[in-house]
């Protein structure tokens, strides 16, 4: 009986160490997942950042496009006309700078035609270089450069950036 006693006993100690040891397994399985989770990045986050960093980027080379154009009015007009609706004259307005810089280099000036439209270059002091408003009958197209790129961050990144 002695002998039963003390296999069950063993039984019982077995069966206990088993149970604590496959406690201890599960919870080093647990940690073990926490940690890979944390450890590798969140696919959103990651695309989160990869998207910040483009945006980065592209506002990069458009200031340097900015600083280094050599007729940054003309590109603004172009920019502009491209969105205009065709048919009827279009008024399309200017940094003071582009407009002096566009008259000297391109003749381009008061009115004009410019691809077959008529047109008027107007110089507009609240407008920064590289900037455009372009009007054609009751549409306005706003050329400019920054509103423009935060228009493109509230759409990537919504409101709070």
């Amino acid at each position: 009986r002695e002998t039963e006693r003390m296999a069950e006993q063993v039984r019982a100690e077995a069966a206990q160490h088993a149970a604590q040891m496959t406690q201890a397994v599960q919870a080093l399985a647990a940690a073990a997942t926490r940690l890979d989770q944390r450890a590798t990045p969140d696919l959103a986050e990651l695309e989160q950042t990869i998207v910040i960093a483009a945006f980065a980027l592209a506002e990069s080379i458009v200031g340097r496009e900015l600083t280094t154009a050599t007729d940054p009015g003309a590109d603004a007009i172009a920019r502009a006309l491209a969105a205009v609706p065709s048919g009827g004259r279009v008024t399309v307005r200017l940094s003071p700078q582009d407009l002096a810089t566009v008259a000297e280099t391109e003749g381009l000036a008061g009115e004009l035609a410019i691809g077959g439209r008529d047109v008027t270059v107007l110089a507009d002091p609240a407008l920064a270089p590289g900037d455009a408003m372009a009007e054609c009958d009751a549409t306005t197209v706003d050329a400019r450069v920054l509103p423009a790129i935060a228009r493109m961050r509230e759409v990537l990144f919504g409101a709070g950036q």
